[in-house]
């Protein structure tokens, strides 16, 4: 099976909902605005991210040059997307991010005959950075967690056993049921701690000069957090080349609060979609491990599942 592909449109299903209460079909566009979101990820991991943003890049780098294209072609799918949805817009039936995002900046204008900072523009861009963020990135790390977890067969047949103890098989996993899954939730975050996909994280700018544990940080600076050194620092976690889940444990088996893992990012400016992309793992990997067992994969073309007895 192609596990990119099939775990991009389930992503991209939840968040088209989400955001203009439609879903696409798996077409010539849809495979053409995932190989464009693709190479955006490519863009956010290793040493390519390191360089996008300096002022020699676009001289240098022709992916440079075709991230933007890419780019530019994904904000205008959107861009019509979100005018249909516009044109269509009815006040009194919001069924979408979109129409609560119209809804809302009808309020305001009676309010202060103002629309403040809801403007079309932010509006398409937030939508173009939702639909990416919520199908391509989402998905991108979920495939990589799942290939991790193909190495660990022993980790999948305890969160099994947890899943068998807590849920059963008679209905499906759900959000709710978290708390009482210590072991599959130690493991996600192992798995968010060994197996992300993202190094660094994007790049931020400060507006004023300011200083950090006496470090001076100069106006407009290139900041980048390096998440790699943060989860696999000894310091915080021991023997950081090992996967071990009950890291996250107590000697009781209860679940450890800690800061950390980062996986969507540091700070107010983490991604804006962490809550729905935490459930979305959680509920996915929880409902596959029910019901199939994951053999060791080396890529998401030999990836397979085989059906629990």
């Amino acid at each position: 099976m192609d596990l990119h592909l099939a775990v991009a449109y389930t992503f991209n299903c939840i968040i088209s909902r989400v955001l203009f209460n439609r879903k696409f079909d798996i077409d010539r566009t849809f495979s053409r605005n995932l190989k464009n979101m693709s190479y955006m990820v490519e863009i956010f991991t290793g040493v390519r991210h390191m360089l996008v943003g300096f002022p020699f890049t676009s001289a240098i780098a022709l992916f440079g040059r075709s991230y933007k294209k890419g780019r530019d072609a994904l904000q205008k799918f959107t861009d019509d997307v979100v005018d249909d949805k516009v044109k269509k817009f009815d006040p009194n039936h919001p069924d979408c991010y979109v129409d609560e995002y119209l809804r809302q900046r009808n309020e305001l204008l009676k309010k202060n005959n103002n629309i403040g900072s809801f403007t079309d523009e932010r509006l398409k861009a937030n939508a173009m950075t939702l639909f990416f963020e919520g199908t391509e990135s989402s998905s991108s790390t979920i495939v990589s967690l799942l290939l991790e977890l193909t190495k660990h067969p022993d980790v999948q047949k305890k969160i099994q056993q947890e899943l068998d103890s807590v849920v059963g098989r008679e209905r499906l996993p759900s959000w709710l049921d978290k708390p009482n899954l210590p072991y599959l939730d130690a493991t996600l975050q192992e798995l968010y701690r060994f197996g992300s996909l993202f190094l660094v994280t994007t790049m931020y700018s400060n507006f004023k000069e300011t200083t950090i544990e006496g470090y001076k940080i100069p106006k407009r600076s290139v900041i980048v957090s390096n998440l790699y050194s943060i989860h696999f620092d000894p310091k915080l976690y021991p023997n950081p080349e090992t996967f071990e889940p009950k890291r996250f444990l107590n000697d009781e088996g209860k679940r450890i609060k800690v800061e950390g893992p980062f996986l969507f990012g540091l700070g107010k400016r983490a991604c804006i979609g962490e809550s729905l992309a935490q459930m979305e793992i959680f509920l996915v990997i929880s409902s596959l491990l029910q019901s199939f067992t994951m053999p060791h994969a080396k890529d998401t073309r030999s990836f397979r599942l085989i059906p629990r007895e």
